[in-house]
């Protein structure tokens, strides 16, 4: 069953932009602007439109106070692509780039370049952040089964075909230099997802080769 793009940017916002601001007011909103859109927040809901208008502004809050930041320059361009806001992310991309946020060099037709990068590359030009959330989408639309892969560390592995199991989930702990003692439970799980993720990313879509 197919994921929906939205909630996978949601997902996105919550697992990696939010931790990547710390503190700040705008990682504060980011957040439960993203649970309120995912429905994560008891009584409350916000649209789509009404949920990327609010993620737009406090996007560019966080890039004011973060310029360069990777994750910020990946969210502008994917927000971008699946929420239809290209024009007033375009203009705040160009504001990164020219902050050294690693775009695609500048070009007056930024928008249209954000929306083809987005699948390939986070940040546009070679050596740019690969939007793993972006590939691992389109793989999970031709999976056969609905699968939480952007939470859940077991389905992120069987949706790559990978062994799930508990030893298995030790051994690639081991090998990416996590605590292996944790495998199986909920912190375990939840450090192992976000250290995949990042190898994913890094490899860009490929499974590591340390990881047998």
């Amino acid at each position: 069953m197919a994921i929906n793009p939205q909630q996978t940017f949601a997902n996105f916002i919550l697992s990696k932009v939010v931790p990547a601001l710390g503190g700040q007011a705008s990682a504060s909103n980011l957040e439960w602007n993203a649970k309120k859109f995912l429905g994560q927040v008891p009584g409350e809901s916000l649209d789509a439109a009404t949920y990327a208008e609010r993620t737009l502004a406090d996007l560019e809050a966080a890039a004011a106070a973060a310029p360069g930041n990777a994750d910020i320059a990946n969210a502008f361009t994917t927000l971008s692509e699946r929420f239809g806001v290209g024009r007033a992310v375009a203009s705040s991309s160009s504001s990164l780039e020219g902050a050294g946020a690693g775009g695609s060099g500048g070009s007056g037709s930024g928008g249209e370049k954000s929306s083809e990068g987005a699948a390939d590359s986070a940040g546009g030009g070679g050596g740019g952040d690969f939007d793993i959330y972006g590939f691992l989408s389109q793989k999970a639309d031709e999976a056969d089964e609905d699968l939480s892969w952007d939470t859940s560390v077991v389905d992120l592995l069987k949706l790559l075909g990978q062994d799930s199991s508990v030893s298995a989930r030790r051994g690639y702990m081991e090998a990416l230099d996590l605590d292996p003692k944790k495998a199986g439970s909920a912190e375990g799980n939840e450090d192992l997802h976000a250290a995949l993720m990042d190898e994913l990313a890094a490899s860009r879509g490929e499974w590591p080769a340390k990881l047998g």
